[in-house]
């Protein structure tokens, strides 16, 4: 997910003073995936604890809602974000979702 964030934040969409709102949604919603997958202590995941793999259920379902989103072509996404029409997110990061929800 690192390098999925570091793909983001060399995004053209991504560079002031023209930050693409789509773009930095998707982002701010990886960011946020990422931060919640550092709160899952390992220990208690690979016990079994109920809430740890609860959480990283959670995890992966917002990895492939942020591959489905990545994905869209139709432009839902940027009129739900005011973006405008569809965002090109680019080889790199389409590459490195794809590698997350692998």
């Amino acid at each position: 997910m690192d390098d999925l964030l570091s793909a983001f934040g060399a995004h053209p969409g991504m560079q002031p003073p023209s930050v693409n709102p789509t773009v930095f949604f998707i982002a701010d919603f990886v960011r946020n995936t990422r931060a919640s997958l550092a709160q899952i202590e390992k220990a208690k995941y690979e016990a079994g604890d109920a809430r740890a793999r609860q959480q990283l259920n959670e995890v992966m379902g917002r990895n492939g809602f942020a591959n489905m989103l990545i994905s869209d072509t139709t432009g839902q996404l940027s009129a739900m974000t005011g973006g405008g029409g569809p965002v090109d997110f680019g080889d790199d990061i389409r590459t490195k979702i794809q590698a997350v929800v692998a």
